[in-house]
């Protein structure tokens, strides 16, 4: 059992202690000190001060992984030491002055943390009624009894942060802390960004002003691409979450340290409309929560076009263009020249070429017992299949050798295919680079009707 949580146990029994001894007649205030062992406290304090500059991992958990400071770390402790000692709920039960509570409450805790550790007891209480351990949905408050203060409503460990005490080996890593309803995916930053640099700073310096950024566009690839740009800005990683049920609690986005949180909500209100209400509430605790010297958090949510606004400053995202997948290819490390080929044909995020260049260089080796950099035509039969199997089982990939050189059609019909083919490579060009048809009502796809009898090479 970790040192802290021994600690704990010592903290609560002595406080308990100090009750019980000090005279009925004399009225000690909840933010005095006990006047009675000072010298028992005097030993605790300096060990209690050596655990805090200690490496045990469990602080290390609290601190470094869910950005506790010292009184949110105590209050974990102290929660989970009265869950895991019987003489711990019972020390907590005579700290309550209630034979039916055997739990802490937010003045006990506070009386504690002011003795042992000189922090002054309304910044304690404050910890406890609404700090970084609640918001967090480590510690949780009981339900509230008629005619009881708020400061001495029950707190008690969360069962999920009770069993990473017990078994520090299942500590929930982020994606189990997501739950099984929602979806979870990290992209590591990148070396820079697909999107205009000069707008994507812009839109960085507005999500740390504002804590919350909302982008819209038709596009879901586009949408995470800019969010993905936006991290690699920062310098972090991109959490893209995405609920697949019900939306996730307010505390799972807010344990999510060390990187950029994106909600994808683009499935989500397609399938449920009615829960913008729902949206709104979620973004505005995140936006409200604080923790004292810590950075606040920071969400980036994504949403179609057509959603309703939420709060915070939204910006509008167009598709990707080519210029922007020439530079999605780069960033992977493709060179120029392959990067401008598949610009021309494709249109994928960092976060799919990435999974494409895994599975093309794993077919690879499959297919020659070592590994080999995949060439173009390698990438484009994995963006291909990748393609079809996004598009669900109404989709499906046809291989086949045979090029244009070896089909036999008379000389008007060449031309028209000719025609297809250079509309389709010049198409990019015209539409992004030349910008122009922008104002066309008309869509910027190319269809095309291939008719006639069974047998003549349609498909």
């Amino acid at each position: 059992m970790s040192a802290g949580l021994r600690l704990a146990r010592e903290l609560l029994a002595l406080g308990a202690e100090s009750t019980v001894s000090t005279p009925l007649e004399q009225v000690v205030g909840p933010d005095e000190r006990w006047p009675v062992l000072e010298e028992r406290w005097g030993e605790l304090r300096p060990r209690l001060g050596a655990y805090c500059e200690s490496e045990d991992p469990l602080l290390d958990h609290l601190r470094a992984g869910l950005g506790l400071d010292l009184a949110g770390s105590w209050l974990v402790l102290l929660c989970g030491a009265v869950e895991l000692y019987p003489e711990a709920a019972a020390a907590a039960s005579l700290l309550a002055e209630d034979e039916r509570v055997y739990l802490l409450t937010p003045v006990t805790f506070a009386r504690l943390l002011h003795q042992a550790f000189d922090i002054p007891f309304a910044a304690a209480l404050a910890e406890a009624v609404s700090g970084g351990a609640l918001g967090l949905g480590l510690v949780a408050a009981t339900e509230p009894v008629l005619g009881r203060p708020r400061t001495h409503r029950a707190l008690r460990l969360a069962a999920g942060e009770l069993e990473s005490l017990l078994l520090p080996e299942r500590r929930p890593e982020l994606r189990s802390a997501l739950g099984d309803d929602a979806g979870f995916e990290r992209q590591a930053p990148a070396p820079g960004v697909a999107f205009d640099e000069e707008r994507v700073a812009g839109a960085l310096a507005l999500l740390q002003e504002r804590r919350l950024l909302t982008l819209r566009g038709p596009s879901r690839r586009a949408l995470r691409q800019h969010a993905l740009d936006l991290a690699s800005l920062l310098g972090r990683e991109a959490f893209f979450v995405v609920p697949d049920g019900e939306l996730p609690e307010p505390a799972t986005l807010l344990r999510l340290q060390g990187g950029l949180p994106v909600l994808d909500l683009c499935s989500h209100l397609l399938a449920r409309p009615a829960g913008v209400p729902r949206v709104r509430a979620l973004l505005g605790q995140v936006r409200r929560f604080t923790r004292p010297g810590h950075e606040p958090p920071r969400l980036v949510t994504l949403v179609y076009g057509d959603a309703e606004d939420f709060p915070g400053p939204t910006l509008t995202v167009g598709r990707l263009g080519q210029a922007e997948c020439r530079r999605v290819w780069r960033l992977a490390g493709r060179s120029e020249e392959t990067g401008t080929a598949l610009a021309q044909r494709y249109r994928v995020n960092l976060a799919e070429v990435r999974s494409i260049l895994a599975e093309a260089s794993d077919e690879l080796q499959v297919r020659h017992g070592k590994r080999t950099e995949p060439g173009s035509q390698e990438l484009s039969r994995q963006v291909r299949a990748h393609g079809a199997r996004r598009m669900g089982r109404q989709v499906g990939l046809l291989a086949s050798e045979a090029d244009l050189d070896q089909l036999v059609v008379p000389a008007a019909l060449r031309g028209q295919i000719n025609d297809i083919l250079g509309w389709y490579q010049a198409s990019p060009r015209v539409f992004d680079d030349m910008k122009m048809c922008q104002s066309s009502r008309l869509g910027r796809g190319l269809t095309c009707l291939f008719s006639g009898p069974p047998g003549t090479g349609k498909t």
